[in-house]
């Protein structure tokens, strides 16, 4: 059975399939498409958004949900994170929902689990269903997302958000600019990724601006207001802004430091959009691979 630990374990027509269904599930409600099968939900750091979401998702497609509460499972006692997996995957569960701090660790689980694995964020690696639903929110609001100019700023280097969204726009022809303080960008140049320092400008041209939360628990160290305020979304980029752009976030928004509330109160902004369109992103994903 597949698993989706990357945007880049599916094709761009099997995305266009998940994206088919989850508009389907949008206008005509989730279907108990997956009556009786059981999910395990396992998040080794914290999340409102996505555990919520998720679990709403697979039981209105019919599943039984179990949240494994990691703060008192065996791994406590010292078991080893391989044989925990493997004894939860000889319960025969058909798929895990997992979160966890270390990057790309559940590729190694993978391989002690029968069922399927879908990312709900490792470390400072990848978050899929994220990029999914930010690239169906785009699709859905401004019907295509070929010939779009894409403008990500914020901690692109911590961002999982960043890792998953950029790479899935680029796949279904988006041009994806990034911005933010020098100190937030990789090391190393993103293919086909222009890096633009002056951010109010680079907004002005911008079809789809999507602003990032700073990782403050992954800096390891205070990030000074000063270094980020050059890059902050608020009243004065606003105003220059076409009436068309769209305004996106993926949550949890610090308010008044990567975006000011006058954006939140805006029309263009489609935030609680992204949230809406999550349960249906991610049953779609569920469905598509628990009968792949």
């Amino acid at each position: 059975m597949r698993s989706l630990l990357s945007n880049r374990d599916i094709t761009v027509d099997e995305i266009y399939e998940i994206f088919d269904l989850a508009a389907f599930y949008l206008k005509n409600g989730i279907k108990s498409d997956l009556a009786g099968k059981v999910i395990f939900s396992l998040f080794f750091e914290s999340s409102t958004r996505t555990e919520t979401s998720f679990s709403l998702a697979a039981s209105k497609l019919g599943c039984l949900v179990e949240k494994v509460n990691v703060e008192t499972v065996a791994l406590k006692k010292g078991e080893h994170l391989v044989d925990f997996f493997a004894s939860l995957n000889a319960l025969l569960p058909n798929a895990f929902v997992v979160r966890h701090s270390q990057s790309g660790i559940l590729h190694l689980l993978e391989k002690y689990t029968d069922c399927c694995i879908v990312n709900a964020g490792d470390g400072t690696n990848e978050h899929p269903t994220q990029g999914l639903i930010d690239a169906f929110t785009i699709l859905l609001l401004k019907e295509k997302i070929e010939g779009l100019n894409v403008l990500v700023c914020g901690d692109i280097i911590r961002s999982r958000v960043a890792h998953s969204t950029i790479p899935i726009l680029q796949r279904l022809g988006a041009t994806v600019a990034i911005s933010g303080p020098l100190s937030f960008m990789p090391l190393i140049q993103v293919e086909e990724v222009v890096y633009h320092s002056n951010f109010s400008a680079a907004a002005k041209s911008a079809d789809v601006i999507i602003m990032l939360r700073t990782q403050t628990e992954r800096t390891g160290q205070k990030v000074l207001a000063g270094t980020t305020a050059p890059f902050r979304l608020d009243e004065n980029v606003l105003k220059d802004l076409g009436r068309d752009v769209l305004i996106m976030h993926p949550g949890p928004v610090h308010r008044n430091c990567e975006i000011s509330n006058a954006v939140l109160e805006d029309s263009r902004n489609a935030i609680l959009t992204q949230v809406r369109n999550s349960q249906f992103v991610r049953a779609a994903v569920l469905n598509f691979l628990i009968k792949s």
